[in-house]
């Protein structure tokens, strides 16, 4: 049996090809990084992500949970 966990409905958000660009828009960039909303940001040294915190929270917490488990449950 699968299943789904619904709590993560996480959409692409706003691209940036440079970070001169997203550095432009300055809090207009972030404003647009809402809940379930994911931003990419293209640099010369590579490519990153950028969640709103309750999002990184979740997933922080998700992230912990498995490494617990795998360690075995107590």
């Amino acid at each position: 049996m699968q299943s789904t966990n619904q709590k993560f409905r996480l959409q692409n958000g706003a691209s940036w090809t440079s970070f001169e660009k997203f550095r432009l828009k300055g809090a207009e960039a972030l404003s647009s990084i809402a809940n379930g909303v994911i931003a990419t940001l293209q640099t010369k040294t590579g490519q990153y992500r950028i969640i709103e915190e309750r999002d990184f929270q979740a997933m922080y917490g998700l992230a912990r949970d498995v490494e617990r488990l795998r360690g075995g449950l107590p």
